[in-house]
């Protein structure tokens, strides 16, 4: 078994997920809302697999994406937020035109106290970044994720933001290769909620946001990071499938963690 074996394996685990809310019980907005949140998040990582494997459906699945987070912030208001960051960082990896009108619309509702609790600043952080709005506020939740939950703000997180406030390039280009390079070391770490099942293993969401929001205010650094594609290990993400195959098997993966990209051989 070979890295692009379990790259097919979670494509295939992910467009089976994708259709959970066939039908969904009528319970509340809410129950409703995060049965479509589901849906879009496996069509979302089967997007980021398909991209690695350079599988022609890749588009298709993104849009699918795209349509259950659409459907989610239809039907709950008090999610709308989170669902926008959602589409953000699907049309960035995209790289649809969409982006910056949806970092907009982040920008107008990043202040709405009605809205539920995000999953994470990060992305609220780049999109407000991305169309050159104050993230002030938002700076001491971000530090406090990246202390307390590394897997998703990489170590470095907060100073690379400063960076890009600073217009240092210099500093910023040294930042996100300093994530990128721990980023690489968690994803092939089975102790680290990246590493087993997660379509983060191959992108670095951070390096994305950070690199897309310096693009659009005049940095664009993306050719001059040094670990922006590095060789990982790839870990098996249903041990209970492959019974024969030791749960710590590693499979190692060459992976351009900006574009999900793998180069298979």
């Amino acid at each position: 078994m070979k890295a692009v074996n379990e790259l097919r394996c979670r494509l295939k685990r992910e467009l089976s997920l994708a259709q959970i809310d066939s039908e969904i019980a009528d319970i509340s907005t809410k129950h409703t809302a995060t049965c479509h949140q589901i849906a879009a998040n496996s069509w979302f990582s089967a997007f980021v697999y398909a991209k690695s494997l350079n599988d022609d459906n890749a588009l298709l699945y993104s849009q699918r994406a795209d349509e259950y987070y659409q459907k989610a912030y239809d039907v709950h208001p008090p999610g709308q937020l989170y669902n926008l960051t959602q589409l953000y960082i699907n049309a960035v990896l995209r790289g649809d035109d969409t982006r910056l009108d949806l970092a907009k619309h982040i920008s107008i509702m990043a202040y709405d106290k009605t809205q539920d609790e995000l999953h994470s600043v990060l992305t609220l952080v780049g999109a407000l970044l991305s169309v050159n709005q104050s993230v002030e506020n938002f700076l001491p939740q971000l530090a406090n994720e990246e202390k307390h939950k590394s897997d998703i703000v990489p170590f470095g997180s907060t100073d690379a933001v400063k960076a890009i406030l600073s217009n240092d390039e210099p500093a910023l280009i040294n930042s996100v290769d300093e994530l990128l390079a721990i980023h690489a070391k968690r994803a092939g770490n089975l102790r680290s909620s990246i590493s087993i099942g997660s379509s983060n293993t191959v992108i670095c969401r951070m390096a994305i946001l950070l690199c897309e929001a310096a693009q659009q205010r005049g940095m664009d650094i993306k050719e001059k990071l040094n670990k922006r594609r590095q060789k990982m290990n790839l870990r098996l993400c249903s041990p209970a499938e492959f019974p024969d195959i030791k749960e710590t098997i590693k499979f190692p993966l060459e992976v351009d963690f900006l574009t999900g990209q793998a180069f298979l051989k």
